[in-house]
């Protein structure tokens, strides 16, 4: 059995350990055996200060002199000074914290007890060592850590022992060193080629098989270490948004919920765990299953989670999450809007064409408030940007056109909601009509953006609301020439709007001209038997 005591009087040399009322029910909670052992069974004391003020003290072990505890209190006495070690208060403090998180006895944000049993001596190690920082060159690991940071990973490898080799090099037990090419191993076989030639396919098998061998070492060599846990995960993250293999997303799930609790950097980590259940969501098999639902609610949880987090880091690392922040305010937006918000106008049609009626929770205050949240995140992304888009960030994402397409999208559905429950016009058109200022003003920037020669994807699909507004607001020239040059999904929208003005003729007509092999055309066919044609 080994002790680790936060001691209040560090600095004033006690000789003994006392707790009782709230400080031993802290300790109970973790540990309620405490009354149970004897002195005999304590190997060492290890003494240190959880105060920021002593940060840079030293802190030291004891033998235990005296070790006696009841149901209503606790006295360790210390005994001689085993030695005064080199490890400062803060390195043992971090390294207990990671020990508890690690085994669960901690999560989010909870103080350690004042006293901590740990019965492992490996536990007890890594604590006064953090971890196997044995390196086995200290030359090569300069070396690697200025490859990696010139985001050389070729000249990584070049460096290191193939993959039949390693094992019987030195390196082999050395985390840091295998931490870099594992790093380096990752971006190989994450790197997309548009066109791979067969041997392209195999160096990027091979370097995946190497990744997994190497990081699986560095979390058997350093098992508390949340680095080599992290790479993996984003590894098998970004490896099932592509193949969607369920044993990629089993894993990584597994991972990221441990690295929620254990690791420093738990705002990334859950925006990346929000990221993962977000892909796992929106495949269609669980998309559109019985409890898709849960599996929403889920997701969103996630995301609300991130975004409540943010306010609570510290300014730097504010600063360092931004990115990651404003991602997760559209992505919150995006699945909302994807999910309840963007099916205004398809209600808005089979209220009008088919006499359906609208479901309340559409128009009712939880249906208002959650686009108001949806406005307010979209207008706090829009503040992390900047107001005019150039050559260097029209490609970001979310960019420029992402978020006002959206904003405009969201103005739409406040229109909506006041069109659906009766509010007469004047109520409801003032919200087309902002929508139509900040579609024509994207779409106005995105021409002067293509005349100056900037290479990006031009917002065509920002043609669609503004169509639908300039419909809504009776101006059938305007929303005409909408959809001058629209792709077929774009047309089957034509067709509706034909539908709802009483054109059943060119609405057939524009259904019939879809192409067999587009998407959309199954839709198509579907309202063409609605409205009594013949397929």
């Amino acid at each position: 059995m080994y002790i680790l005591i936060s001691d209040f009087n560090y600095q004033r040399n006690p000789s003994y350990f006392f707790a009782r009322g709230e400080w031993l029910e802290r300790i109970k909670k973790y540990y309620p055996n405490y009354a149970d052992i004897s002195t005999g069974d304590v190997e060492e004391i290890l003494l240190y200060s959880s105060k920021k003020a002593d940060a840079g003290l030293y802190a030291k072990t004891v033998r235990c002199a005296e070790y006696s505890a009841d149901e209503n209190y606790l006295r360790i006495k210390y005994g001689e000074v085993l030695s005064d070690s080199e490890m400062n208060c803060d390195f043992v403090r971090k390294n207990i914290y990671t020990i508890l998180r690690r085994k669960g006895i901690l999560t989010g944000k909870e103080f350690a007890p004042s006293v901590v049993f740990l019965d492992d001596i490996r536990d007890y190690k890594y604590v006064k060592n953090g971890g196997n920082k044995n390196l086995v060159n200290q030359n090569l690991l300069d070396k690697l850590t200025g490859l990696v940071s010139n985001n050389d990973w070729i000249g990584v490898l070049k460096c290191c022992p193939r993959a039949n080799l390693i094992e019987n090099d030195e390196i082999w037990n050395d985390p840091e060193c295998l931490s870099k090419l594992a790093f380096s191993l990752s971006k190989l076989a994450m790197k997309s080629i548009k066109k791979p030639s067969a041997q392209d396919l195999q160096q990027k098998e091979e370097n995946t098989a190497f990744f997994f061998k190497v990081c699986e070492r560095c979390i058997e060599l350093d098992p508390y270490s949340s680095m080599h846990k992290s790479t993996l995960a984003y590894f098998l993250y970004d490896r099932y948004k592509t193949g969607f293999r369920q044993e990629d997303f089993d894993r990584a799930k597994s991972l990221y919920e441990e690295l929620i609790d254990t690791s420093s950097y738990s705002f990334k980590e859950r925006y990346r765990y929000a990221n993962l259940l977000r892909k796992h969501y929106e495949l269609p098999n669980n998309r559109y299953s019985s409890d898709s639902f849960e599996e929403f609610s889920r997701v969103i949880r996630q995301y609300e989670i991130v975004i409540d987090s943010y306010e609570q880091l510290s300014e730097k690392e504010k600063k360092n999450q931004k990115n990651n922040y404003r991602k997760a305010l559209y992505q919150y937006v995006g699945l909302q809007y994807d999910r309840q918000i963007g099916r205004y106008w398809d209600l808005y049609f089979y209220h009008k064409f088919r006499g359906v009626n609208v479901p309340d929770y559409m128009i009712n205050k939880q249906a208002a408030d959650l686009i108001k949240r949806c406005v307010f995140y979209i207008d706090s992304v829009k503040k992390m940007i900047p107001d005019v888009p150039t050559a260097e960030t029209i490609n970001e994402k979310p960019g420029y056109f992402d978020i006002r397409y959206r904003a405009a999208q969201l103005k739409m559905a406040k229109g909506y909601w006041l069109l659906l429950r009766n509010y007469p016009p004047e109520k409801y058109l003032p919200f087309f009509d902002e929508a139509v200022e900040m579609l024509t003003s994207a779409l106005a920037t995105a021409r002067q953006l293509r005349n100056d020669g900037v290479r990006f994807k031009f917002p065509d699909h920002i043609l669609l609301p503004l169509a639908i507004c300039y419909y809504l607001k009776n101006k059938p020239n305007e929303y005409s020439r909408c959809f001058e040059h629209a792709q077929p999904w774009m047309k089957f929208e034509q067709a509706r709007i034909c539908l709802l003005q009483g054109n059943k003729g060119d609405a057939i007509y524009i259904l019939e001209q879809i192409p067999e092999k587009d998407l959309c055309k199954r839709k198509a066919n579907d309202l063409l038997k609605h409205i009594g044609v013949e397929i």
